[in-house]
């Protein structure tokens, strides 16, 4: 037996976090005869990350860095001051144990478990877990605990389009450990170019590449869908006001009833987990979302959507994965960065085109993984 061992964000309750890492084990699981998700055992609440070493390095880099820190400080407030229902929080929780199945281990134990004559490859990917300003760059997404020949990154994100300088050293020693890296993102091909020299490939996120029809579905109910994980700004709450005018849709919304929805009577809040958070996209009539992952399940489903600009405050922005992906799926009119212009909004616009360049992505996808494999298993070819 071979295995492929992953290292993916998976926690905190986010919809395209859990649906990428469970996208990841599915496209894993063809390269191998068991693809598994491991982590290194961490204390504190279900459904967050907390581990003694990486709690250490945030207090102590917090305070060299305390002007950085003071805006990704309220990243964090901001998604603990927004906690799902109790019941959405069981559909995670039981989306984790029944999809992800976590494996956790000491880190000796994952140095071990890597270096195992079974273990094929370690994949580190996707989602915005080479966060480049975070005060963490974290040693597990980088795969520093596996043998460096086993190393592969698939489609992991920096979520921004430049490396700050206290977090660039690091970073780079990071890459340079890696002999097989592919980003999400042209920006992260950008930043692996611009600190190791190396031209690196752009790849699907996995979400794109795996099938999901076993859960979409069909509903006669016709409702507007919102999922916003930031309060949306009152020019795009008009926004969304004239698209239900035209529609004369009723309002559903998922996870976070924000202050600025009041405006729509009779709204409803439904919880859902990560295969619901599906489920609703495929049924809905239009969605009108911040999210990257909602914008990808709405073009899977063939759900006419709108996608804004986040409503970051003092955070920085991570506008460089939605504008990747709404160029290569030329679907850039479907991002909004200004609305407010009612003339300007359509709302029934046609999505073919999508199916072939997503057939095209997942030919990509694999050719990336088969040379990865190739190059990264004691083949002893030189890696580029």
């Amino acid at each position: 037996m071979n295995n492929i061992y992953i290292t993916t964000a998976h926690t905190g309750y986010n919809y395209g976090t859990y649906l990428q890492a469970y996208a990841m084990k599915k496209f894993m699981g063809q390269f191998a005869d068991n693809a598994e998700i491991v982590w290194e055992k961490s204390f504190g609440p279900k459904g967050r990350d907390f581990r003694i070493k990486k709690v250490f390095s945030l207090g102590i880099r917090s305070v060299l860095h305390h002007k950085q820190f003071s805006s990704i400080k309220q990243g964090y407030a901001k998604n603990f001051a927004a906690e799902p229902s109790d019941r959405t929080k069981q559909l995670f929780d039981r989306f984790s144990e029944e999809c992800l199945d976590i494996k956790e281990y000491s880190y000796r134990e994952l140095i071990k478990l890597a270096a195992n004559c079974q273990t094929k490859v370690v994949v580190c990917g996707s989602d915005q877990i080479w966060n480049a300003s975070s005060m963490y760059p974290d040693p597990l997404y980088y795969l520093q605990f596996a043998p460096k020949k086993k190393r592969i990154a698939y489609a992991p994100s920096f979520g921004r389009s430049e490396v700050p300088d206290y977090n660039k050293k690091r970073i780079e020693r990071y890459l340079r450990d890696i002999p097989a890296i592919s980003v999400r993102e042209d920006a992260g091909a950008e930043i692996v170019m611009q600190l190791t020299g190396r031209k690196v490939p752009v790849v699907p996120d996995p979400t794109l590449i795996v099938d999901w029809d076993d859960w979409m579905t069909e509903n006669n109910e016709e409702f507007l869908l919102l999922y916003f994980l930031d309060q949306p700004t009152d020019n795009t709450i008009r926004d969304i006001s004239n698209i239900q005018k035209l529609t004369g849709l009723k309002v559903k919304v998922l996870l976070h009833d924000f202050d600025a929805y009041t405006i729509f009577e009779n709204r409803q809040l439904v919880d859902a987990g990560p295969k619901e958070f599906v489920e609703i996209i495929s049924s809905a009539k239009f969605v009108c979302t911040d999210s990257f992952h909602a914008s990808i399940f709405s073009m899977l489903a063939y759900t006419p959507f709108y996608t804004y600009k986040r409503n970051y405050g003092m955070v920085d922005t991570q506008e460089s994965r939605l504008d990747t992906l709404f160029r290569h799926y030329r679907l850039e009119e479907r991002y909004r960065k200004n609305p407010g212009d009612s003339q300007s909004l359509v709302v029934d616009y046609n999505m073919e085109h999508v199916k072939e360049i997503r057939n095209n992505d997942i030919t990509h996808a694999r050719r990336y993984m088969a040379w990865a494999l190739e190059n990264s298993c004691c083949t002893g070819r030189k890696n580029r």
